[in-house]
Parts: C-alpha cells; sequence; structure tokens
C-alpha cells in the first residue's frame, strides 16, 4: 500500500493499493492512481494546475526496468495535461556520480516528456547517498508556481533509508 501524504494540510490525500509483474509497472500504477487522487474536488472544479517533480533513477541499475518506467511517465504525462491545463512536469535524472548542477526545464506536453526520456543515457549506479541528495536537490531548487499544488515523485530501484530523507 501507498499513502499520499499533504505536508501542508498534515492529512492523507489518498491511499492505494495495486499489484503488478514487475517494480516499474507497479510504481507506474501506483503513482497515476495516488495522483489521480492529488487534487481535490475544487482543485479539479477550478482546474488548478499542478507542478510535479519527477525524480528519475538513470543508472545502469534500471536498464531492465527502463522500456516500463519511460511508459508509465508518458501515460502519466497525457493524464497530467489532459486534466490540469498549464501544469509541469520536471524530470531530473539522477544516478550516483553524476552532478546535479540545475532544474532541467519543465516539460509541458507529452512530445517534450518523450523527447526528454529519450535524451538519457543510463549509465553508473545508484545508491541510498544518490537517492537522498536527488531529493534534496530538487526539495531546495525546483521553481514551483505560485498557486499550483506540488508534488515529488521518485522512481528507483535503490535501497532508500528514511533517515536520509528526512533532513
Amino acid at each position: 500500500p501507498s499513502i499520499l501524504h499533504s505536508v501542508e494540510r498534515d492529512t492523507v490525500g489518498g491511499k492505494t493499493s495495486v499489484s503488478a509483474r514487475t517494480l516499474p509497472e507497479l510504481a507506474a500504477k501506483e503513482s497515476q492512481k495516488l495522483f489521480m487522487t492529488l487534487a481535490d474536488r475544487r482543485e479539479k472544479e477550478q482546474k488548478k494546475s499542478l507542478d510535479i517533480a519527477r525524480l528519475l533513477d538513470t543508472s545502469y541499475s534500471v536498464s531492465r526496468e527502463w522500456p516500463d518506467i519511460r511508459k508509465g511517465i508518458e501515460s502519466l504525462a497525457v493524464d497530467l495535461f489532459d486534466t490540469w491545463p498549464g501544469s509541469r512536469l520536471f524530470i531530473i535524472p539522477f544516478a550516483q556520480n553524476f552532478a546535479l548542477r540545475g532544474v532541467p526545464d519543465p516539460c509541458e506536453t507529452v512530445p517534450a516528456v518523450h523527447d526528454r526520456l529519450s535524451s538519457f543515457a543510463l549509465k553508473g549506479g545508484s545508491t541510498g547517498k544518490a537517492v537522498s541528495g536527488a531529493f534534496s536537490f530538487a526539495v531546495e531548487n525546483v521553481p514551483w508556481k505560485s498557486g499550483a499544488s506540488r508534488s515529488v515523485f521518485l522512481v528507483t530501484n535503490a535501497p532508500i533509508e528514511r533517515a536520509s530523507l528526512e533532513h
């Protein structure tokens, strides 16, 4: 089971439990189902835009799952841009020994998402330290749009220590 928690409101925004045959397929289904419950009725009625930072493990360790990961993110983008016009998707790649120097421009169309995902070369390894570094980088550097709902999603198969994400 996964839980979507709003830090701002200190409430649970959604819960889901899905099954899949592969880890990337599970992540895609889970995030898509949670994503659909992200905005409450008022936001949907007002068509409030969403800013999403997708932290994406681009290490060699995800190479077997890469086609499913891409498919899941592109599917999410279709729903995002169709349901919430004006939304933006920041795709932030990370891997061990990969310096995060700046936030890539946000994608605002499905073709832009496809092009961004096509530009990544999988290389290097992935560790809990790389994951926590990417998470901290996103929280501190993504230029969130004023008035947009904000979310950070993580796609990795690296081990994650809870303590490394709490600083």
